[in-house]
């Protein structure tokens, strides 16, 4: 890696993906602070995307016919607080943001030459009493929220004393499939010992051998999940939200 690239920088990959997934259609607006493009490319009940990174120009795709609603063409320029207000003022809601973290690449590719956790391995469907288990002492609130499941790409467990205490999975993202989109799920008994943390960092070892970058993603009010980011080495890249199709 190049001395004068900084130790938290992110791989140019990541960007390249984000670029991507707003690239759009037709570029409405190209600005140092806000980009805006459109295009048919979202799912059935959205009407766009809002990308704010950490660093650079904040982003939005939005639908064409949203793009109409909210007065936008090529000739127009606003700024996102112009952008969010005009939103506003059509009833336009949004999901609530996600809070999105990826590896600064030195991280990754330090993490990827250390030895593994003990108590960390793979799971496959000779671990399904394992998991079941597993499941039946989580909340339905928690399962949800952290969409952990025995048949998705790869899936990663720890245990303690042969009991099964935390799993979480990743799959590519259906926005981007260079990006391995990643859940972790601690029972409430196990919580607080690194568990969760040591998952993301194995999970993202398997990705970036599989030639994909791994994502973790959460939202904002999920402190945990926040902490668990950050303590397993990722940086915070983007808020990214979805702008939802009126009824």
């Amino acid at each position: 890696m190049n001395a004068s690239v900084p130790a938290d920088a992110f791989a140019s990959s990541i960007a390249t993906s984000w670029q991507r997934i707003f690239a759009g259609e037709h570029l409405l607006q190209s600005g140092t602070d806000l980009q805006i493009t459109c295009g048919n490319t979202l799912g059935e009940h959205e009407d766009g995307m809002l990308l704010l990174p950490v660093s650079g120009p904040a982003r939005a795709l939005l639908r064409p016919s949203l793009a109409a609603r909210l007065q936008l063409d090529a000739s127009s320029h606003c700024t996102l607080q112009q952008l969010r207000q005009r939103m506003a003022d059509i009833g336009s809601h949004t999901h609530g943001a996600d809070r999105v973290f990826h590896f600064p690449e030195a991280t990754l590719l330090a993490l990827a030459v250390q030895p593994s956790a003990d108590n960390i391995r793979p799971l496959d469907s000779t671990d399904a009493d394992a998991f079941s288990r597993f499941q039946a002492h989580a909340s339905e609130e928690d399962l949800d929220a952290a969409w952990v499941e025995l048949d998705h790409w790869r899936v990663f467990g720890a245990f303690e004393g042969g009991r099964l205490v935390a799993a979480g999975s990743m799959y590519p993202w259906q926005l981007d499939p260079t990006l391995a989109d990643t859940g972790v799920l601690t029972l409430a008994d196990a919580r607080g010992r690194g568990h969760a943390c040591r998952l993301v960092q194995a999970m993202a070892v398997a990705a970036l051998s599989a030639g994909l970058q791994p994502q973790y993603r959460c939202q904002l009010d999920n402190t945990g999940s926040l902490f668990t980011a950050e303590r397993a080495g990722m940086r915070a890249f983007a808020d990214w939200d979805i702008l939802l199709a009126a009824d």
